[in-house]
C-alpha cells in the first residue's frame, strides 16, 4: 500500500515537471543580432525584428525591410541617436519609430518615412538641425513630445489629417519654420508646441482644437497672422508672449479666460476685442502692449488681475463694466496717457499702486459712496461723481395678470413682485429671457440696465370623473387645461338604455367630446332612458301599457315584431311583459 502511494506521488511529480518544461520551451526568449550591413536588431517574439542600432560606416542608409527572412516592423528607441547620418530611407514594413530614434543626428538632411508608420515617439527627430523638411506619413496618429524640437532647418511642415494631437514642445525652436497649418483632425495641442519659432509668420488653427497648453506661440517674434479655434475656452498662459509683430488677433467667442501674460510684450498690438463670456483677464495679460490705444472690457469680466494692463502707454480712457468686482495690484500702472477711468459700484477691491504713474490729469469716475471714491480719496486721486442712474424692471406676464413695473438704482437687487395669475396655469417664477432658461434670483441678481423679466407657467392638469348614476363604473381621465378628451366606454345598467354624458346631474346639457374642453376638475353624469318608457316622453303611463298590450302575443318570428315590448327577452310579448310595465306605473 505504501509503495503504491509513493509510485503515485512520483508519477504526479514527473507529470508536473513535464508541464513546466513544456511551458518554458513554449515562451520565446528575446534574441538579438547584427546583420551584414551593421544594423543591430532585437526580436521579442521570434517572428518580427526591431532595429536597435547601427554599427556601419555609411552615412546614407537604407533600413532593411527584413533580416534573415524576418520582417522589420519597428525602429527602437535611441536606435540612431547621435549618429553621423546624412540620409535615411525607412521601409514600408515599419509601423513605429521609437523615442529618441534619430535624436541629435545633426548631419541628417533627408529622411523618407513610409505611410505604414502610425507612431513616432518623443524626441524622435529632436536636434536634427540640418534637416530642411520632412513628409509625415498619412496614417500618423499623433506627434509626440519634442518630436521635432530644434529642427532649425525646417521651413515648412505639413501635418497629415490623421493626427489628433500635437505633443508638448513638438516644434520648439524650429527657427526656420515660417508657417504652420493644423488639420481639422487635431483636438489638442500641448504646451509650447511652437515656442521660440522666431520666424514663424502665420498659423492657422481649426475649430476642432478644444485645448491648448501654455506657451503655445511664446517668443514667435515674427508672428503677424494667426487664426485661433472658435472652440477654445482658455488661451493658456504666455500664448503670445514676445510676439512683437502681432498687430491684432480675433479671439473666439467661446473664450472664458485670457491667461496670464497672454499678450505680454506684444509691442505692435493695436487691435484686440475681448469677447463676451470672458470672466477673467489674467495677470500681466496685456503688459507692455505699448501702442494698444483702447480696449473694451465686456460685462462678463469679474476679475482684472495684477499688472493686467501695465505700461499700456496709449490708453486714454477706460470703462470698467458693472460685472467687475476686483482690480489687481499695478493693473494700470504706468499707463502714462490714461486720463480717466470709470469704475462701477460693483468693484469692492482695488489693489496696490493700481493707477500709479498714470497721466498727471488722471481721475476716477464713480458713484458717490462707492469703493472707487474711497480709493481715490485715500490715494489723492481726483474723483468725479457720476450721476445716479435708475433702471426700470418690467414684468412680462406672458398671458397672466399684469404686474406693476419697478424702478431701482443701478446695481441693486429688487423685491419679488406679486404673483401673476393665469387661468389653467401655475406660476413658476420670473426668468431673464423669453425662453425661460435662467431664473432671476431676487436675493442676489442686481439690476444694471433696463430689464424685462418673463413669467414662466406650468399648465395645470385636471381630473374628469364619470358618475354612472346606477350604471357600471367608468374609469376617470386626466388631461391638461383647455383640451378635449376622448369618450369613455359606455356604462351599462339593467332595464335602461344609456343616453350619453351630461354636465349636470339633471342631465340637461350634453357633453360634446369633439368640442367641449376641460378647464377645471369636472364630473360628468350618465343619462339613462327606462326601457318601459315606450313613447319616450320621460314618464311611464297607461299609454305605454296600452302600446305593450296592442302587441300582445306577437312573437319574434312575425313580421310586425318589435323587441321594445319584450322586456324579459323571451321572444314573445306576453303577460309577463304586461306585469313588468304595470309595476312601474
Amino acid at each position: 500500500m505504501k509503495n503504491g502511494r509513493i509510485k503515485l506521488i512520483s508519477g504526479i511529480l514527473v507529470f508536473m515537471s513535464l508541464i513546466v518544461s513544456f511551458n518554458v520551451i513554449s515562451v520565446a526568449a528575446t534574441t538579438t543580432g547584427t546583420d551584414e550591413n551593421g544594423f543591430t536588431w532585437q526580436s521579442d517574439d521570434g517572428v518580427t525584428y526591431s532595429i536597435t542600432g547601427y554599427n556601419g560606416s555609411d552615412t546614407n542608409i537604407i533600413i532593411p525591410s527584413s533580416i534573415d527572412g524576418h520582417i522589420v516592423t519597428s525602429i527602437g528607441s535611441n536606435a540612431f541617436k547621435n549618429k553621423s547620418l546624412t540620409s535615411v530611407t525607412i521601409p514600408n514594413t515599419v509601423t513605429s519609430i521609437g523615442g529618441f530614434a534619430f535624436y541629435y543626428c545633426s548631419s541628417l538632411v533627408s529622411v523618407t518615412i513610409p505611410n505604414s508608420v502610425t507612431s513616432i515617439g518623443d524626441s524622435a527627430f529632436a536636434y536634427c538641425i540640418s534637416l530642411p523638411n520632412i513628409t509625415l506619413p498619412t496614417n500618423l496618429g499623433s506627434i509626440g513630445n519634442s518630436t521635432f524640437q530644434d529642427c532649425k532647418a525646417f521651413t515648412e511642415i505639413i501635418i497629415p489629417n490623421s493626427v489628433t494631437s500635437i505633443g508638448t514642445y513638438a516644434f520648439l525652436e524650429c527657427n526656420s519654420l515660417t508657417s504652420i497649418t493644423i488639420p481639422d483632425s487635431v483636438i489638442r495641442i500641448g504646451e509650447g508646441a511652437f515656442k521660440d519659432c522666431k520666424v514663424l509668420k502665420t498659423a492657422v488653427m481649426p475649430d476642432s482644437v478644444t485645448s491648448v497648453g501654455n506657451y503655445l506661440f511664446y517668443n514667435c517674434q515674427a508672428l503677424s497672422s494667426v487664426r485661433l479655434s472658435n472652440n477654445l475656452t482658455n488661451t493658456g498662459d504666455f500664448i503670445f508672449y514676445n510676439c512683437f509683430a502681432l498687430t491684432g488677433v480675433t479671439l473666439p467667442s467661446s473664450l472664458t479666460n485670457i491667461g496670464n501674460s497672454a499678450f505680454e510684450n506684444c509691442t505692435a498690438l493695436t487691435n484686440i476685442t475681448i469677447p463676451n463670456g470672458v470672466t477673467r483677464i489674467g495677470y500681466r495679460a496685456f503688459i507692455m502692449c505699448k501702442v494698444l490705444a483702447n480696449i473694451t472690457i465686456p460685462d462678463t469680466v469679474k476679475i482684472i488681475d495684477f499688472n493686467a494692463f501695465a505700461h499700456c502707454y496709449a490708453f486714454t480712457n477706460i470703462i470698467i463694466p458693472d460685472s467687475v468686482t476686483s482690480i489687481g495690484d499695478y493693473a494700470f500702472y504706468y499707463c502714462t496717457s490714461l486720463t480717466e477711468i470709470t469704475i462701477p459700484k460693483s468693484v469692492t477691491n482695488i489693489g496696490f499702486l493700481t493707477f500709479d504713474s498714470c497721466n498727471l490729469n488722471f481721475k476716477i469716475k464713480g458713484v458717490l459712496g462707492s469703493y472707487a471714491q474711497i480709493y481715490a480719496v485715500s490715494n489723492a486721486i481726483t474723483f468725479q461723481e457720476l450721476p445716479s442712474i435708475n433702471h426700470t424692471v418690467t414684468f412680462n406676464s406672458e398671458g397672466g395678470s399684469e404686474v406693476e413695473s419697478k424702478i431701482t438704482d443701478y446695481n441693486t437687487t429688487i423685491t419679488e413682485p406679486i404673483t401673476s395669475i393665469r387661468a389653467g396655469y401655475t406660476f413658476d417664477g420670473w426668468y431673464k429671457e423669453v425662453e425661460c432658461i435662467n431664473a432671476w434670483n431676487f436675493a442676489s441678481d442686481t439690476v444694471t440696465a433696463d430689464t424685462i423679466l418673463y413669467a414662466k407657467w406650468k399648465i395645470n392638469s385636471y381630473n374628469i370623473s364619470f358618475d354612472s348614476q346606477g350604471g357600471s363604473l367608468v374609469e376617470s381621465k386626466t388631461t391638461d387645461y383647455n383640451t378635449t378628451i376622448t369618450e369613455p366606454i359606455t356604462s351599462i345598467r339593467a332595464g335602461y338604455t344609456f343616453g350619453g354624458w351630461y354636465k349636470e346631474v339633471e342631465c340637461i346639457n350634453a357633453w360634446d367630446f369633439s368640442t367641449d374642453k376641460v378647464i377645471t376638475n369636472t364630473v360628468l353624469y350618465a343619462k339613462w332612458i327606462d326601457l318601459c318608457d315606450i313613447d319616450k316622453d320621460g314618464t311611464i303611463s297607461m299609454l305605454d301599457v296600452a302600446l305593450v298590450a296592442n302587441n300582445y302575443e306577437i312573437r319574434n318570428t312575425e313580421a310586425n315584431w318589435n323587441s321594445s315590448f319584450d322586456f324579459n327577452k323571451d321572444g314573445v310579448v306576453d303577460i309577463f311583459d304586461l306585469v313588468f310595465i304595470s309595476k312601474k306605473l
